[in-house]
């Protein structure tokens, strides 16, 4: 069954982010952060070879301080630190702390309705957050049952519900249908999300903001044009929010723009003039997203952005680095990072890849040793990184603590 939802879940991520468009066949003005034009812009972009021959292969001893394996019927969602590991099992009815050094586990948090199961959960070092619902194994086939999404105070054990089913129904034909949160992000008391809600009696696509220390709900943008359309997942650190908002083509092409929302002055920012740059994910001054070619996934591509730098997008890897060199055909999706590591995923699932944003250094930390065999990113937190290796008939769940 853990192998089930396994391939599922990530299946299902890998459909939305790498195509955008799996239910479909056929700008608000805003000001720009971004300060250079769009012809040197995307000149930082087509010049890879600038870029891709200062990026070095390191030795992963550099960056790794241990590794560990978790128990067969225990996946990992988050980190409180390197020697205790936030997991749910098959069941999917409790979040289990995990000490890799006692190997025992207990209860943190549980379904609040014990007739449920738990989605979608996301752990910082104040809060735990889920989506529960009707539904154990999750698909593509079964949306929005019943659900409800809560956070549980992890030094006051007080559980607040931020929101719930409210009997919203997308259009079936469109991109995203999707009404329960999919991916939630946390930073301190707040939590952003991408949803469905009804304003001013009228279904919009939207993005939310909830503060958790405040109760109070913010709609951070929406969209009721949403029909090809859709938002990518929100990020959220310190006072910033990113995001992308994507359009689908009868050809499955997805283009869109990229932008951030400073929540202290509740300004929308464009930063990407051209239209191929698209799920970003924000952590610290960096900003890091995927660059879809003409809106098609082939030759796909990692870049990222220094705001403090405000230098142009530069690319981290793409299918001329030396681990995709010989590949004939490579999508890279979901891009993620933590201090100063990136990691990202990739139609290949052949190698776990992390680059240092201080030494500009690149490092591979697993890789898949059978033909069948799956290896893949899940997250990275307080510096643990974790991942699925999926050999034949059983799934193993691994960390590596990062310097």
């Amino acid at each position: 069954m853990k192998r089930k939802f396994l391939v599922i879940f990530m299946l299902l991520c890998f459909i939305i982010s790498s195509t955008g468009c799996f239910n479909k066949e056929n700008q608000e003005k805003v000001s720009s952060y971004h300060t250079k034009d769009a012809k040197q812009e995307q000149y930082s972009l087509c010049n890879e070879k600038a870029d891709l021959t200062q990026v070095k292969m390191g030795d992963k001893d550099e960056i790794v301080s241990r590794t560990g394996v978790l128990p067969s019927n225990l996946r990992i969602v988050g980190a409180r630190d390197e020697k205790n590991i936030y997991c749910c099992d098959e069941d999917n009815k409790n979040v289990y702390l995990y000490n890799v050094d006692k190997k025992t586990k207990s209860v943190v948090s549980s379904t609040v309705n014990p007739k449920k199961y738990l989605n979608t959960v996301s752990v910082n070092d104040k809060w735990i957050v889920w989506v529960e619902d009707d539904v154990k194994v999750e698909t593509d086939a079964l949306y929005d049952i019943n659900w409800r999404a809560y956070a549980r105070n992890l030094k006051t054990s007080e559980i607040i519900q931020f929101d719930k089913d409210k009997g919203i129904k997308v259009d079936p034909s469109a991109v995203y249908v999707k009404v329960e949160p999919y991916e939630f992000s946390l930073f301190g008391d707040k939590v952003v999300y991408e949803s469905y809600d009804k304003l001013n009696n009228t279904t919009c696509a939207v993005i939310k903001m909830y503060d958790l220390s405040k109760k109070s709900v913010e709609i951070i943008d929406s969209n009721k044009d949403y029909s090809d359309g859709f938002y990518s997942h929100p990020k959220i650190y310190n006072n910033l929010i990113s995001w992308s908002e994507s359009k689908c083509s009868a050809d499955w092409s997805e283009k869109g723009s990229t932008y951030i929302y400073n929540i202290n002055t509740k300004e929308k920012h464009l930063i990407t003039t051209g239209t191929d740059i698209l799920w970003p994910y924000i952590y610290g001054n960096f900003i890091a997203a995927r660059v879809k070619p003409n809106g098609q996934n082939t030759d796909s591509s990692i870049v990222l952005y220094d705001l403090n730098k405000k230098d142009g997008w530069h690319t981290i890897a793409s299918p001329k680095s030396y681990d995709y060199k010989d590949e004939n055909y490579v999508e890279m999706l979901m891009p993620s990072i933590y201090g100063a590591y990136l990691i990202w995923q990739d139609n290949i699932r052949a190698k776990i890849l992390v680059y240092n944003c201080k030494n500009n250094k690149m490092y591979s930390l697993a890789q898949k040793v059978g033909n069948d065999d799956t290896v893949a990113c899940i997250g990275i937190y307080n510096n643990v990184l974790f991942w699925y290796e999926n050999h034949g008939k059983y799934t193993v769940h691994k960390y590596a603590v990062l310097k």
